[in-house]
């Protein structure tokens, strides 16, 4: 199905990154990304185990398979020389931090690790982020896996308002022109919503909120054509 996907997506957009909900974050999962000439980009559970790569003294050799992993990484000690000062985001970390690190659930390569880490007096209240491409910086590793999340909201938004869950066609022109329609006006809801949070000087608009209340729709048209 991914396979599929992918082939009919390569013809209109150059795809690179592929964001995975945390429970698909493991070695299946990202080893499918890469046949498929893709990046992953998920999330780890916070108490996994990460490594730094073994570094041999150069005088010493031995025989059989060599040393991969090196020093466990404590993950609720902090080391400064691993920090990233600046995030791009809406949401600010106590404190963040990057590695290229080993990891015993994801085998066969190195892994970039980001660390959000929510208080800074509190290092077990963490995020653990990660990615196969060893250049993504922090800030874009964050908005890559943001984004996965916008994106369910907005599948849920479809099926749940907008009639993507309820449609009965089978023929295929017709199914593809239902789920443009659903995809088309999900979109127009939330450009006036958008609106609608400019105008009413609200923080926050569900489509739910759009949806149930009347008279402030009226009130909100009533301010857009006056604009």
């Amino acid at each position: 199905m991914t396979q599929i996907t992918l082939k009919h997506s390569e013809k209109e957009i150059s795809l690179r990154y592929w964001a995975l909900d945390g429970y698909f974050g493991h070695q299946t999962y990202v080893n499918l990304a890469e046949a498929n000439g893709l990046f992953g980009v998920s999330k780890l559970k916070k108490s996994t185990s990460l490594y730094f790569s073994y570094q041999p003294p150069s005088e010493v050799k031995k025989c059989g398979p060599p040393r991969i992993y090196g020093d466990k990484i404590n993950l609720i000690q902090r080391y400064e020389q691993y920090d990233v000062t600046h995030v791009v985001g809406n949401k600010d970390y106590a404190l963040v931090q990057q590695f290229k690190v080993q990891s015993r659930s994801i085998k066969g390569r190195l892994l970039n690790v980001v660390v959000l880490y929510l208080d800074a007096n509190d290092l077990t209240n963490r995020i653990v982020l990660f990615s196969t491409d060893l250049s993504l910086i922090a800030s874009k590793m964050i908005l890559y896996y943001r984004c996965r999340t916008q994106i369910e909201i907005n599948f849920r938004e479809r099926k749940q308002y907008f009639g993507l869950r309820d449609f009965k066609n089978t023929k295929e022109c017709r199914v593809g022109l239902s789920i443009n329609i659903a995809f088309t006006v999900c979109g127009i809801s939330l450009i006036l919503r958008q609106g609608y949070q400019e105008l009413f000087g609200l923080d926050f608009v569900s489509t739910e909120d759009g949806k149930g209340n009347k008279n402030s729709k009226e009130n909100y048209f009533c301010k857009l054509k006056a604009r």
